[in-house]
Parts: C-alpha cells; sequence; structure tokens
C-alpha cells in the first residue's frame, strides 16, 4: 500500500513538471516569436527611410545610426519609447514583405509588433520634403497601450487617427509643425478623455475649435501656439473651464479681459503671448496659486505691469524683448519678483557704459581698466579690457571686451582729444555679449587723462557692420 502511495505521488510530480516545461517552452516561443515581429518591424521601417536616435541623443538633434549600432543589446519585447525620424518624401502605399512571419505590413504597420510600446515620437528629418496625409499615420491608432505620442509632421486637414478616443491610456498628446486642422480634428483631439498635456503647433486655429478642448476635464498643461488666433473674453471664459489647468500658453494676435482667469485657481503657470488687449492685470491676483507669468509680443504701462506685485505667490515674470520698461524692472524686482528679460525700454546712462543693441550697460569700474605696455622695438601700445556689471542685462548677465591693441605716441597723456585708429595686426579683440563677436573698424579717442584713471570713448564695428558699439568710461590706469 505504501508503495503504491509513493508512485502515486511520484507520478503527480511528473506530470506537474512536465506541465510547468511545456508553459515554459510556449512562454519561450511567445516571447521569440514576438522578438523576431520586433526585428522584422525595425527592418521594415528602416528600409522604407525611417532613422532611429540613440537613447542619449537630443531628439530635436537627431544623429542617425546604423542599424546593427542602433540595435546591439536592445530587448525589442521590453521597449517602451521610441523615437522615430523620416527621411525620404512618401509614406504610403511602400508595402514591405516579412520574411519570418510571411505576412506583409504597410510601413507604419510594423509599429504594431511593438507591444509594449508607451511613447512614440514620429518625425521627419530636417532634409525631408516629406508629403504626407493624416492617413498616412492610422496604423498608429493600433498602439493603444501609448501613454504619450508627439508627431512633428506637416499635416493639415484632419487627424484621424485620434477619433473615437482611440488611445484610453493617452495622457500627453503633442502635434507640431502644422499649417492647419479642420474642426473635426479638435474633436478627435478631446475625444481622448485622459489627456493631461496637450501641445498644439498649428498657424491656424479659431475659437470655435479651442471650444472643443473645454471637455479635457483632466487636462492639467495647455499649449496653443498659433499665428492667427483673435480670441474673444467668451474664449478665455471657456478656458477658464478647465479647472484642473496647472499651466496654460496662449499665443494669439491679441490678449482680451482677464477677468475670467480668476475662476483657475490651480493655475502655477501663464503664457500670455500676443498684443494684451486687457489694460488691468488686477484680476491674476486672484490667481492664489500662480507662480511664473511670461509676457511676450506686447509693451506693457509701467502702471498695468505694478498690479503684477499683487500676485500674492508670484516668484517670476519671464519678459519679451521691449515689453517691460526699467523703471517697472526695478518696481517689480525690489518686490521680490525674479523678472527675466531680452531687452528693458528707457535703460540710458550718462557715463560708464557700454551702448550696443539699443540698451546702455552699466561698467563695472573695479573690474575694468585700460593698459599701457611696450613691445620689444619700444612702441607703446594701448587695449581696454571691460567688464560689466549684470545691472539690468537680459538675464543679468555679464559681457567682457577686450580691444585690440592700439599704437599710441610718447606723449600720449598731453594733451586730450588724441584719436587713433591703427591696430596692431597680430592683436584681435573680443566682445562676449551672450555670445562672441570681434572689433572691426577700431577707433579710440582719449577725452582726459588723470594721474590714476582716462577718460575713453572706443567704437568698434562687427563684421557684420551694421551694429553700433561704443565704450564711454573712466578707467583704472593699469
Amino acid at each position: 500500500m505504501a508503495r503504491k502511495t509513493y508512485y502515486q505521488i511520484s507520478l503527480r510530480r511528473f506530470f506537474i513538471l512536465m506541465t510547468l516545461v511545456a508553459a515554459f517552452i510556449a512562454w519561450v516561443g511567445v516571447r521569440y516569436h514576438e522578438s523576431q515581429s520586433e526585428h522584422v518591424a525595425i527592418e521594415n521601417l528602416q528600409q522604407a527611410g525611417f532613422y532611429f536616435s540613440k537613447g542619449s541623443t537630443p531628439k530635436f538633434h537627431p544623429i542617425q545610426w546604423p542599424l546593427s549600432s542602433y540595435l546591439d543589446g536592445q530587448p525589442f519585447q521590453q521597449r517602451r519609447h521610441l523615437d522615430l525620424y523620416f527621411d525620404q518624401e512618401t509614406i504610403a502605399p511602400q508595402t514591405l514583405n516579412s520574411k519570418p512571419t510571411k505576412k506583409s505590413y504597410s510601413v507604419l504597420e510594423s509599429l504594431t509588433l511593438f507591444k509594449r510600446l508607451e511613447s512614440l515620437y514620429v518625425s521627419k528629418t530636417s532634409a525631408s520634403a516629406l508629403k504626407i496625409t493624416p492617413a498616412d499615420l492610422d496604423p498608429i491608432k493600433n498602439l493603444r497601450g501609448l501613454t504619450n505620442l508627439e508627431i512633428r509632421l506637416p499635416l493639415s486637414g484632419d487627424v484621424s487617427l485620434l477619433a473615437n478616443g482611440q488611445f484610453p491610456k493617452l495622457e500627453r498628446l503633442a502635434i507640431s509643425d502644422v499649417s492647419q486642422l479642420s474642426d473635426d480634428a479638435f474633436k478627435n483631439i478631446a475625444s481622448n478623455g485622459s489627456l493631461k498635456t496637450l501641445v498644439i503647433y498649428c498657424d491656424e486655429i479659431n475659437e470655435t475649435q479651442l471650444a472643443e478642448l473645454t471637455v479635457l476635464k483632466r487636462l492639467e498643461s495647455l499649449q496653443v501656439w498659433t499665428k492667427q488666433l483673435v480670441i474673444s473674453e467668451a474664449a478665455v471664459s471657456q478656458i477658464a473651464r478647465l479647472k484642473n489647468l496647472k499651466s496654460l500658453i496662449l499665443t494669439a494676435k491679441n490678449v482680451p479681459d482677464l477677468k475670467p482667469l480668476v475662476q483657475m485657481k490651480r493655475l502655477q503657470h501663464l503664457n500670455l503671448a500676443g498684443k494684451l488687449q486687457a489694460k488691468d492685470l488686477t484680476p491674476l491676483s486672484s490667481c492664489t496659486a500662480l507662480t511664473r507669468i511670461e509676457l511676450s509680443g506686447c509693451q506693457l504701462e509701467d502702471s498695468c505691469v505694478v498690479k503684477l506685485e499683487a500676485v500674492p505667490n508670484l516668484e517670476s515674470i519671464l519678459a519679451d524683448r521691449d515689453c517691460l520698461s526699467k523703471e517697472a524692472y526695478d518696481s517689480l524686482t525690489a518686490a521680490g519678483i525674479s523678472v527675466r528679460h531680452d531687452r528693458l525700454r528707457n535703460v540710458v546712462l550718462q557715463s560708464d557704459l557700454i551702448h550696443f543693441d539699443g540698451m546702455d550697460h552699466e561698467v563695472d569700474l573695479e573690474k575694468s581698466g585700460f593698459s599701457i605696455s611696450i613691445d620689444r622695438s619700444g612702441e607703446l601700445l594701448a587695449s581696454v579690457e571691460v567688464v560689466t556689471t549684470g545691472k539690468h542685462a537680459p538675464l543679468d548677465e555679464v559681457f567682457h571686451l577686450t580691444s585690440p591693441q592700439f599704437k599710441i605716441p610718447a606723449d600720449w597723456r598731453e594733451p586730450s582729444g588724441k584719436v587713433f585708429d591703427e591696430v596692431v595686426d597680430v592683436e584681435y579683440g573680443n566682445f562676449f555679449c551672450g555670445y562672441h563677436v570681434y572689433p572691426t573698424s577700431n577707433r579710440l579717442e582719449f577725452k582726459k587723462v588723470s594721474a590714476n584713471s582716462i577718460h575713453v570713448i572706443y567704437r568698434f564695428t562687427t563684421d557684420g557692420g551694421a551694429d553700433d558699439y561704443h565704450l564711454d568710461a573712466t578707467l583704472p590706469l593699469k
């Protein structure tokens, strides 16, 4: 009896072991088939003109690598993200054959073989004159597991692949390089109710299309970049219904009354790009979560700007070129708000300045100086070295100027008013003003010489020749 029980237990263990072995073999077969399918997908896509960037390469500046370099050691069955770049003139109707599966796939249908793909970026290379229709992208809709989709292609019309809430897990969608989208395209975008981030770069958008997006109740970030939108207060009111928005970027030809934004209690980042018609920014003080504001394409009066000091948690303002005056800048910074700008209005100094790009920059006299040296032949050589303080400069940046060496006479101290144009050929000047420029057509004038300092005016142009650069400062002698 004991021996019979022993054999029954052994036989049961054997069957369990065989079942596990069979399951393992089946799993290996599935994984092998998926791996082969994904190899086919890669081969098909590259044959059709697509390229892949390595993960370390920024996607907007892709380096095109051979297939073997890109795929070495890459576990296809685990791939979650794919950057795809197209380098030909058309996607459809090319069909490629898959030898391992003996099945034909259109180019983008090959993407469906990436079973676990969650993030997809599709673009054309800068050299590609790609001609594409929205229907060419329809195979992408089979990737229902996508959480992030970015399409950077010259589309126009509809975006049918987004219809009927095709991507139930999609949280981020970015569409750019688009000239014009239809009303249906915005309806299709709005059907994906899981979206939290939406980015649209489109030349032409109207208010009707914008209104379609207000059903996206989970949306936390909305970026609408366009050239032709003229927006009304009613449209702003509709956008304000997106109560969960934390970031709003809206470019338009105009920006009307901001009163509807008082409803947006979660808004943290606001970018208003366009001609600001609203003269009263007081409504923004009700946006208690607002910490960052960007203003571009407008020139704000000082009385309007200072109202931003009432926004309770405002930390920073990013202003476009000539958007703010020097006085408004000083008032905002005194209130503890960080202000970044491309250029301020009304920055005019009377002395100790470098002037360029329509603005005066203050010279740091402790770090600047006028140098005299003697070369091997006994010639006197003079040069200017100047550092700015960064006050009122874009991004508070400090600039550096080093002039070429000028040949000057032995009696350079007397009298004042000497002008020098002769430059030693082997010595070049340099002006770093966020980028490097090299002085040409140099002219140095001595205005007043004292025991320890010299008042000079130094003018120069650059290789471009159009801009006026000049230094007017009393520098210490070194």
